[in-house]
């Protein structure tokens, strides 16, 4: 049985990279590129998951979140928040013609982006087999 405070992290990470999961494929739809969703979940869901594990490692005990509840809530907080920020940086940067051409080539970010997915899966996996 999972602990509940990686429950709380675990049913966070799903939430936020799958919602990260729907942007991306709107962002794909609108370009009418597959490239360009998989670029864009690169670009967000790296960015967030690297946001929250330098929180993790630098911010999270120097705050004073002692109980683990309490920090498993505030990781997944901000790791909507950093994930919200890179949905609207890649917004903003996807009108400008030159980002726009660069994000309908595979490159680095559709490897991380593969590699958001292969994370999210990871945890839906063992999210399942916990039911």
């Amino acid at each position: 049985m999972m602990p509940p405070n990686m429950r709380i992290l675990a049913r966070g990470t799903v939430q936020v990279l799958g919602a990260v999961a729907a942007v991306s494929a709107l962002a794909g739809l609108v370009t009418l590129d597959p490239l360009v969703a998989l670029n864009a979940l690169g670009f967000i869901g790296i960015c967030a998951l690297s946001c929250v594990a330098v929180f993790y490692s630098v911010a999270l005990e120097r705050i004073g979140l002692t109980r683990a509840r309490n920090a498993a809530s505030t990781l997944v907080t901000v790791f909507a928040g950093s994930a919200a920020t890179m949905a609207v940086l890649f917004v903003l940067l996807v009108t400008r013609t030159r980002f726009r051409h660069e994000a309908s080539e595979f490159g680095l970010h559709s490897v991380a982006g593969l590699a958001v997915l292969a994370v999210l899966v990871a945890v839906v996996t063992v999210m399942w087999r916990e039911r």
